[in-house]
């Protein structure tokens, strides 16, 4: 009891990482997708952040920090 665990979901796609930040997950680990998206890992991961943000936007949260 001196601590709560954080809530970190897999999302092995870029809909998946917006659903689990939506729900409030702390830490979202990203799939090979980003590695396997022929834009190539850059693109994707700016992709996921963003739906992360839109998600964390949505539902309330504290904006995350880029830094």
């Amino acid at each position: 009891e001196l601590f709560e665990p954080p809530c970190v979901g897999y999302a092995p796609s870029r809909e998946e990482a917006r659903e689990f930040a939506a729900a409030g997950a702390d830490f979202v680990l990203v799939g090979d997708f980003i590695w396997n998206d022929p834009r190539g890992a850059a693109a994707a991961l700016k992709d996921a952040e963003q739906a992360i943000r839109e998600a964390h936007a949505g539902c309330g949260k504290v904006k995350a920090e880029q830094g």
